[in-house]
This record gives C-alpha cells, sequence and structure tokens, in this order.
C-alpha cells in the first residue's frame, strides 16, 4: 500500500467564517506551508528461524516529508497533535 499527498496546507481560521463564505475568501493563517508527504507499507513473509518452517509477518512502514516548513505556536502545535491522535485512532 502508497499514499502520496503534494502540496499539502494546514490552515487556521474562523469555522463560522468557512461555513458561510467561499474557502478562497475566508481569512486564514498558515501553519504548515505546502509540503509532499508520502506514506508506503509493505508486509513481507519470513522465516522464523533459520532452519525452522514456522513464518512470520513483518511489516515496514515508511513515512517521507519533502519541502517541510512550519510556522506554529504552542496552542497550534496541540491542535496538531489531538488531530494526529484522532487519525491515529481512526486508522485502527
Amino acid at each position: 500500500m502508497a499514499a502520496e499527498l503534494k502540496g499539502l496546507e494546514i490552515f487556521i481560521c474562523n469555522v463560522e467564517e468557512l461555513k458561510t463564505k467561499d474557502f478562497k475568501k475566508v481569512n486564514k493563517r498558515s501553519v504548515l506551508l505546502p509540503l509532499d508527504l508520502s506514506f508506503s507499507k509493505k508486509g513481507y513473509l519470513m522465516l522464523a528461524a533459520e532452519n525452522a518452517t514456522l513464518f512470520s509477518n513483518k511489516t515496514l512502514m515508511e513515512v517521507k516529508l519533502a519541502k517541510t516548513s512550519f510556522k506554529i505556536s504552542f496552542s497550534d502545535l496541540s491542535l496538531i497533535g489531538s488531530t494526529v491522535n484522532l487519525l491515529l485512532e481512526d486508522m485502527k
């Protein structure tokens, strides 16, 4: 499995303004400037021991960030952390 995001940006803005205005007209503060993110997950089947007939699964996950630039405050960092935790819970 592999996924790639190009030009990913994170903004902070007023939710009510976002509901009533066009996205391009909403006042927003950039937290994460455009970046490229790639994720890959590979599963392997391998022998459990050198002379064994038992097999075990091994998973390799790789995440790459390119062109990363943050402009954040502590409250922004807390918000990003909460969002990441929520996404990780959804992936389980």
